[in-house]
């Protein structure tokens, strides 16, 4: 499953955003980032770690893939693909988290009321899926710039872990304050959509820079 998003008409793209979901989610949840981003000028693709690479292929511009949770670790490993020009990180996973029973879980993944709603009667969702442990294998090393956005009060991810490996790929790393875990669907998603539209006019005019650099 795929979902698009395009710029109003008459608007001329800016790049495209490739979104990679989370455990459990599924393309639609991305519903109001895809949105945002595409009120901003920008093409917006959601859709899962095994399709990307063939999505990747069939864009032309700008390239920015956006992981969230594993789609996080996917969009690392994907970093040095031919055509992806940056990457943003949103609540980085490295290891099992707690095991959590679905009324927790939801809260864990976000404060946001909208978005809890939306997960408690999305039956395409799959609930307990934070309690299976993601395959990682993170990257130490990438080539294009990064930014990493993690939530202050994410329990299901380390925040110290994720700078660290955002310190390791020369990233920028941004913290949510009381951020919880889906931090692009958060209670704060507006301002964090806005911190990626930012990343991404730096990336598409050439002043967004390997931090390390």
């Amino acid at each position: 499953m795929t979902r698009h998003w395009t710029p109003p008409a008459g608007m001329a793209a800016r790049g495209t955003a490739v979104v990679l979901t989370g455990r459990g989610e599924h393309p639609g949840v991305y519903q109001r980032f895809g949105t945002r981003l595409a009120k901003d000028g920008y093409r917006v693709v959601a859709t899962s770690a095994e399709q990307a690479p063939e999505a990747i292929a069939r864009i032309t511009g700008t390239v920015v893939l956006v992981g969230s949770d594993i789609g996080a670790v996917a969009a690392l490993s994907l970093a040095d693909v031919p055509g992806v020009d940056a990457v943003v990180i949103a609540g980085l996973p490295h290891g099992a988290g707690p095991t959590l029973p679905w009324a927790e879980e939801l809260a864990e993944r976000t404060s946001c009321p909208d978005h809890r709603a939306l997960l408690e009667g999305d039956r395409e969702f799959v609930r307990g899926a934070l309690n299976t442990e993601p395959d990682l294998a993170l990257a130490t090393e990438i080539g294009v710039p990064a930014l990493f956005l993690h939530g202050g009060a994410d329990a299901v991810a380390d925040i110290a872990v994720a700078s660290v490996i955002a310190e390791r790929v020369g990233a920028r790393f941004v913290e949510v304050p009381g951020g919880k875990h889906d931090v692009l669907n958060d209670l704060d998603h507006d301002s964090v959509a806005t911190e990626v539209v930012e990343f991404l006019e730096r990336v598409r005019t050439g002043a967004a820079v390997l931090a390390r650099a």
